[in-house]
């Protein structure tokens, strides 16, 4: 607390409530297919979507990195101490997802794992997106 670029916890949830509509709307495509990580080698639209959810990850990544990064355009401020454990279960989360949808390996042997550990880093995601309910 006490730092110049202090911001509010609003002001974060504002950021935060972006990305977690990117997030809903890329869930609810994927749960409207009926997809899970298991079709996704013999479903070339799950395929796509899953492919399409870890450009989302990353892009979440980036997003919350860059509001961090004080030296960056996009930094936001220092994050309320109300939020910062939060803020740092997001960041976590959305690194975990973003590097396992890197990692997904399809069409291929590995392609049912690599699929499972992105669609479990993606849960974990949303959850911590969820997370930020009370603030939004």
């Amino acid at each position: 607390m006490g730092e110049a670029n202090q911001t509010t916890v609003a002001q974060w949830a504002s950021e935060i409530a972006k990305l977690r509509s990117s997030y809903d709307d890329m869930q609810e495509s994927w749960d409207g297919a009926t997809c899970s990580a298991l079709a996704v080698p013999d479903a070339p639209d799950c395929s796509a979507l899953m492919v399409a959810m870890g450009f989302t990850a990353q892009t979440i990544q980036i997003t919350v990195d860059g509001l961090q990064e004080d030296t960056g355009p996009n930094y936001l401020g220092a994050a309320p101490d109300e939020i910062v454990a939060l803020l740092a279960e997001t960041t976590e989360a959305a690194r975990a997802s973003a590097d396992a949808s890197l990692a997904v390996s399809c069409p291929g042997a590995d392609c049912v794992g690599t699929a499972f550990t992105f669609e479990r880093t993606w849960g974990d995601l949303g959850t911590s997106l969820a997370g930020w309910e009370p603030y939004l």
